[in-house]
């Protein structure tokens, strides 16, 4: 299972950077450019046998899912799964998620259109590995793939390898959940973007898949219910993690606590009723600092996050305009989680 295969932003963002390396720019430079110059259009590419058939249904499956997610819930598609970029079939994005070992602090990066952000992208995951290595060695990292990112709309967004991997209501989540951020976006507020998106992006896949296909919705369902009690687990266990290190002043004991915590973590994974046995091996997996909060990204507040998709569910086009008004003058982070969306003029 691999529940973070998302991350918004990311070529774009860095491409325009100057936070980083020389090196480091041009590498992903050239990964974008890689991806953009191997482009073609999916209804050519569906006539191509050098795609296998579950291929090329997927193609159709995602661009079908994309256009109906423009037409029916009203999202913001421009050149977005349009296309799809012929890459071999283990092409992977790779993401680094960098936290303080003994504190609940995550590393940021500095984008100009992005804004502040709490992972880094490559197209090569030895380079990410290297610059983990090199740059932060003592802290916790969280190293993952992505299935899918968005360029906000700025440049084209193409089908990549990686989608194919995953099974059809996963694939039709995925595709709402990046064309919302193209839609509604607070730069540098990367908590409230995948929040949206994560919310959004479940209730418009439900919405179509409803329609379309109910028993493929009915799979999706019991997949959000895994989701959402993953989401709760990892919230409720940096709340304890939060609480024990304010009542202690050393690193040694944070360290202490942190073991004790992540322990019961894994032990609730492993008892949970998962229906996707992903979830239970992750009881298995690594966990630290940076594995907790890249997670927790997703699913910050989450009381709030279901009221958005209760809302999502009955008046979509609506929640996406109230959205939209929340972010016109946000000047405070809490101002992006209020009790209720405001009231504004439709679009």
């Amino acid at each position: 299972m691999r529940r973070l295969r998302r991350i918004a932003v990311l070529p774009l963002a860095l491409l325009v950077s100057g936070c980083s390396t020389a090196g480091y720019l041009a590498h992903v430079a050239a990964g974008e450019l890689r991806i953009l110059l191997r482009r073609e259009p999916i209804d050519q590419a569906v006539r191509d046998r050098r795609f296998s058939a579950e291929q090329r249904r997927k193609m159709l499956l995602i661009r079908d899912a994309a256009a109906d997610a423009e037409a029916q819930l009203g999202l913001a598609r421009a050149h977005q799964y349009r296309e799809v970029a012929r890459l071999p079939d283990d092409f992977d994005v790779w993401v680094i998620a960098i936290a303080e070992p003994d504190r609940l602090e995550t590393v940021y990066w500095e984008f100009p259109i992005a804004g502040r952000v709490p992972y880094l992208g490559f197209f090569d995951r030895a380079r990410a590995e290297d610059y983990v290595a090199d740059h932060f060695p003592d802290k916790d990292h969280y190293l993952r793939t992505a299935s899918a990112f968005s360029t906000l709309g700025w440049l084209p967004d193409p089908v990549l390898p990686a989608f194919f991997r995953l099974p059809d209501d996963a694939i039709v989540n995925t595709v709402v959940h990046e064309l919302v951020h193209a839609t509604v976006y607070a730069p540098g507020h990367s908590d409230w973007n995948e929040s949206v998106a994560t919310a959004l992006g479940d209730a418009g896949a439900l919405l179509l898949l409803r329609d379309a296909d109910p028993e493929l919705a009915r799979v999706l369902e019991a997949r959000l219910a895994d989701r959402r009690l993953w989401r709760d687990l990892v919230d409720r266990t940096i709340r304890d993690l939060e609480t024990a290190y304010a009542a202690t002043t050393t690193a040694e004991a944070r360290l202490q606590i942190k073991a004790r915590v992540i322990a019961k973590l894994k032990q609730e994974i492993a008892d949970a009723p998962w229906s996707q046995e992903g979830y239970r091996r992750l009881a298995e997996a690594p966990i630290n600092h940076a594995f907790l909060l890249a997670h927790h990204v997703y699913g910050a507040h989450p009381e709030w996050q279901e009221h958005l998709f209760r809302l999502a569910l009955s008046d979509y086009r609506g929640t996406i305009n109230r959205l939209r008004c929340l972010t016109r003058d946000v000047t405070d982070e809490t101002d992006l989680w209020p009790e209720r969306l405001p009231d504004c003029d439709k679009q």
